[in-house]
């Protein structure tokens, strides 16, 4: 099949490339876009960097086209005439008409295992929750957010010290292991099997109130919310907490003895491993 895929992540886009030409597909277009996130929470910094990665590291062998809105996308689509549209971590809701321009259908590869956690930020609900386990379901789109028959889905372990980039490499792996058994079933045109709407949960966006250590709180349970904002996209660079009178940002902890300030919680420490002064007036926030 010839496919175009659609994605604002560098990773993922190099990771479905791989996983269609694997399953002998032929990838000829990613798209991606320069605009606003409609799905907020990104800095103008990180949308940059987001968009200068995707140029510097895209596969060779396809175009790359970056587009300011979603005619322009229609547009771009509709010129490479698809078999199949596939599409991960892409921050714009795909209207129907463009949906259906792929001759056998699309296919969205979203980090959870679905109905559970649709939405924005599964991956970051997930581990701020304490999942030790995360999930990719390779799914039919439908004009709804995450709702459509699931092709493929896959379970994998994180460790519990992982943060950051640690996490996105081994979700990248997920993507990578359902797009070959979902790109097989949509060729077939299997329709996939229905989501349950009375299990369906939301992942929405981090609120600052999310955001904010209480000491009182398990040390799991801290860091597990320090892991979650290594993960980017939430509008800060970590969670605020009040140490020694002084409010500073976690950006690393541990849940076992390391080099760092030590923090009795409620059922035992936790070490700071990276802080930082957190400067809200300058962050457009106060204390």
């Amino acid at each position: 099949m010839r496919t175009v895929l659609v994605s604002q992540d560098f990773l993922s886009l190099r990771g479905m490339f791989r996983a269609c030409r694997a399953a002998g597909h032929t990838p000829v277009a990613a798209l991606a876009t320069r605009s606003h996130s409609a799905r907020g929470g990104r800095s103008s910094a990180e949308r940059i960097g987001q968009v200068e990665a995707i140029l510097a590291s895209a596969p060779s062998g396809m175009d790359l086209v970056v587009v300011d809105d979603v005619d322009q996308l229609t547009a771009s689509v509709e010129g490479y005439r698809p078999d199949l549209l596939l599409v991960c971590g892409f921050p714009w809701r795909l209207p129907e008409n463009l949906l259906a321009l792929a001759r056998y259908g699309s296919v969205n590869l979203h980090p959870s295992i679905l109905p559970e956690l649709r939405g924005p930020f599964p991956v970051h609900w997930a581990i701020r929750r304490g999942d030790r386990t995360l999930g990719v379901t390779a799914h039919r789109m439908e004009a709804d957010y995450d709702t459509g028959p699931v092709l493929a889905s896959v379970r994998f372990e994180v460790p519990v010290q992982a943060f950051g980039s640690a996490i996105w490499m081994r979700v990248g792996k997920g993507v990578q292991a359902v797009v070959g058994p979902a790109l097989e079933r949509a060729a077939q045109a299997e329709a996939g099997e229905p989501q349950s709407a009375a299990d369906a949960t939301y992942a929405g966006p981090f609120t600052p109130q999310n955001g904010v250590v209480d000491w009182s709180s398990p040390a799991a349970s801290i860091h597990d919310l320090v892991r979650a904002w290594s993960l980017g996209g939430l509008g800060s660079a970590g969670p605020v907490a009040e140490l020694n009178g002084e409010l500073v940002r976690l950006h690393r902890t541990s849940i076992t003895p390391a080099d760092g300030v030590r923090v009795d919680c409620a059922d035992g420490p936790i070490w700071l491993v990276d802080h930082v002064p957190a400067d809200l007036d300058q962050e457009g926030m106060r204390p």
